[in-house]
Parts: C-alpha cells; structure tokens; sequence
C-alpha cells in the first residue's frame, strides 16, 4: 500500500509537482541562508583579492580583453558590490536564482518532474556544493552559471523565441568567461561534435540546408562568444598574486609543488631539464616556497615554466598515456572530496543523502599531511559515487541510442538528450584534463565537471521523451 501511494505521488503532474517544487525552493533557501549566516563574511583564500573581493575596490583588476590577472564576471560583480558580505550574500542569492531557475524550467517541461526535482535539491543543498557560496573565489559563479546554462537550455528547447536564445547566450557568454580552464573541455567536446557531425555529413547537411535561416544566426552568435572567450584566455598572462610569475608559469607550479604519489613520475622527469636545475623539482615545497624561489633566484628556470613547459607537458603525457589514463582514473575515484572544506559548511540533509553525490571519504589528490599517502585505486573504485553515476548515465546513453544518433528526430526531448549527453562528455573531459594537465589540484579544479555528470544522469533518468510539449 504505501508503494502504490509513494508511486502516485511521484508520478502525479499536477498539484504535488507545484508542491513538491515549492517545498524544494525553501528547502534550498533555508540551507543557504543558514550556511550564510554561519560565515556571513565568508572564506578569503589566498588569491581571493585578484577576483576583486574585499572593501577596497581596484578597478585595475578588471578588464574585458584579458588583459588582467583573472576574469571579468566575477572581478565585475565583487568590484561594482566593494562589499565582503554584499559579495557573499551575491553569491548565494545568484546560486539559489539559479537552481530556482532550472527547477522550475524541468517543473515546466517533463511530466514527471519530481524525481529529479529532489535529487537536485538534495545537490544544491550538499556540503559540497553549498560550501562554495561561503568562499571567496570563482566555483560559485561557475556552478551557478552551469546550472543557469542548462535551464536556459531547458527553456530554449521549449521555446525556440529570440529572447530565450539571447538568455541562452548571455548564460554561455558568462560561463566560459569565469574560469579560463573551462575552455579546454570545452574545445576537446566540441572536437568531438564535429567529428560526429562529419561521420553523418549527410544528415546534417539536409537538416542544415532545410533550416539554414534558423541553424546558421544562432551558430554565429555561438562561435563569436566562443572565439572571444578564446582570444582573452590567450591573451592573458598576467602576472599573479605576489609571485610575479605569468599565469602559465604559476599553473607549472602547481603541477609540481607538495606532489602526491601519482604525481611522482612528473617531478622525476622534470628534474632532467637543465633549466629547472636551480629549483631541485624533487623537493617537496608548497606553491607559495616553489613561487618565492622562482622570483628571486632562478630567472631562467621561471622564463622556460612560462614559455617551454606547456609543450614539454603535453609530450610527456603522450609518451607516457598509461600514466595519463591513471592520472584521470585517480580525478574519479579520490578527487571526489577535498581535504577539508575552504569554508566551514552546514547540512540540514542526513549524510546518506550527501554521500549520493560525493561520498563522505576525505581524500585528496595533493600529498599533504592531511591528506592520504598512498592511494589504493583498486579500494577506491568501486566504492566512490561518481564511478556509479558515470555507469548509470551510460546505461541511459545505450537505452536511447537509436533516437540519439538518428537525426531525422529532432522533437524537443530528444534534442534536451542530446544536450545531456554533450553535457556528460563534457564533464568527463573537464575531469580527465583537471586530473592530467593539473595532478597536484585538488577538488575545486574537477567540482563543475562532477556536477556535470550528476546533473546530466539524473535528467536522462528523468526525462525519457516525456515533455509536456
């Protein structure tokens, strides 16, 4: 009995949908509003000022070209605020628009919503996720402008209208644009999509020439926001914090500065460079030791992390791809947490309930006296969440697999599939290059891509071609 009513009730579109969406929306904002009033200050870090928090407004920390230290929608934002607490409570109150947003849209366009309604609440409001809004750096706005893409897509797909496309661009626009990291992903998906469009040239070209009035504007406006998003990470190489290292050379360091096991291999091969000689790789130091040293003694070693090491990288990665695949094996499987909070969070959702999307284990990929020294991968596999999340959305991959690849369907849900399975590549990507290009980096580096592939499997479960529309 209590099955069948436990059944009825999630599978009733009607006033329980309205319900359920409402007791979810308080649900988040009394979480959010108590993790804010916790640390209503929130968490500085050490570079929280480059993104222009703070009371003292510096205006020479922004710029729309690239030329500054970090990027512009956030530096804007802490800038025009000139405000700690106006810019914590920003934070939260563009998070919570967010998920607000994007529930709604899938209240709005899927039949039986609430199944996902609730497992995105319960995301929203995980320790891990929420922790973000409380710290002083770019993860908030990029989970926040994530999950406002995807409900902007959400309503495009519903409604193919200008203004929705123009929301859709502006979201966009902001998301690539907060982290310059993103990009990455962004083009290795996208050279993936290309070359599913060519395998199926002739498909494409007859959808193309029957809707080229509505297909070749909105592609324009997509691949000006991408190759602006481009030029501006190209171009900045600024010099960060007080290491008076370019952005390149900073991101070099990480890679070898207080190295975890698997990072081993790296500083081994690194120490062979002659113009790293000054710098003894193969001494664990933090980042800021590694910085000082490059600064003031090793002028040359500093020239060659900003111009030769990103080339250097790339060919030791293609010559060693076994060591490569367990970089990335690790980012799944013990990146799923970080070695403690940067800010003090909250839960007012039972551990099991958390533990669903990240897991409750405190390892990181950093080898720190707080973290683990040695990583059994064949432990940690099985049991860490994201690993089941990937298996169940390729499951559902497999299930719609005829619709998916058959583009002669072209109806709403299955272009919202579509999305969802670029979104999941995307997040697997996003891992896989965090994980290899920055092995030392810890959770932060691998948070928006995780969420990806959550927020992607729990809408292919949800959604099997039963839009209202």
């Amino acid at each position: 009995m209590m099955v069948r009513i436990i059944n009825k009730f999630l599978n009733d579109d009607g006033r329980n949908s309205k319900l359920v969406f409402r007791v979810a929306i308080i649900f988040i904002a009394t979480s959010y509003l108590s993790q804010f009033f916790l640390i209503p200050n929130g968490s500085p870090q050490g570079d929280s000022s480059q993104y222009g928090y703070g009371n003292t407004r510096d205006w020479k920390l922004l710029s729309f070209f690239g030329n500054a230290i970090r990027k512009w929608p956030e530096v804007l934002i802490n800038t025009l605020l000139g405000n700690q607490v106006l810019q914590v409570a920003f934070q939260f109150t563009v998070s919570l628009l967010a998920w607000f947003f994007l529930l709604n849209e899938i209240r709005k366009y899927l039949r039986n919503s609430m199944p996902p309604i609730l497992l995105l609440t319960a995301l929203a409001c995980s320790p891990h996720v929420l922790t973000w809004n409380s710290t002083l750096l770019s993860e908030s706005y990029l989970v926040s402008a994530l999950i406002l893409v995807t409900g902007s897509v959400i309503r495009f797909i519903k409604s193919n209208s200008r203004s929705n496309f123009l929301l859709l661009s502006i979201c966009t626009l902001v998301f690539l644009n907060i982290k310059p990291a993103i990009l990455y992903p962004i083009v290795g998906s996208l050279l993936i999509l290309l070359l599913f469009i060519l395998l199926r040239i002739k498909q494409v070209s007859k959808k193309i020439i029957k809707h080229k009035k509505q297909i070749f504007g909105k592609v324009f406006v997509m691949v000006l926001i991408l190759s602006y998003t481009l030029i501006t990470n190209l171009i900045q190489s600024q010099e960060i914090f007080g290491w008076k290292l370019t952005y390149r050379a900073a991101a070099a360091v990480t890679v070898f500065s207080e190295a975890n096991p698997e990072a081993r291999l790296v500083t081994k091969e690194l120490s062979k460079v002659n113009e790293l000689k000054c710098i003894n790789v193969t001494n664990i130091r933090s980042s800021d030791s590694n910085a000082v040293l490059l600064r003031d003694n090793c002028p040359e070693a500093r020239l060659w992390l900003s111009e030769e090491f990103p080339s250097w990288y790339l060919s030791f990665i293609l010559n060693n791809p076994i060591y490569a695949a367990k970089l990335f094996l690790t980012g799944i499987t013990v990146g799923n947490s970080p070695v403690s909070f940067y800010s003090g969070s909250i839960s007012i959702a039972p551990n099991f309930v958390n533990d669903l999307f990240f897991g409750s284990r405190n390892l990181a990929l950093r080898q720190t006296s707080e973290s683990a020294q040695d990583i059994q991968l064949n432990r940690m596999i099985v049991t860490s969440p994201l690993v089941g999340w990937i298996l169940l959305c390729l499951i559902m991959v497999y299930r719609k697999r005829r619709d998916l690849f058959n583009l002669q369907l072209t109806n709403g849900p299955i272009l919202l599939d579509r999305f969802l399975c670029y979104l999941f590549i995307l997040g697997i990507i996003g891992i896989a290059s965090s994980s290899i290009l920055n092995p030392n980096e810890w959770f932060r580096q691998s948070i928006v891509y995780q969420i990806m592939i959550i927020l992607s499997t729990i809408l292919l479960l949800s959604s099997e071609h039963d839009s209202k529309h």
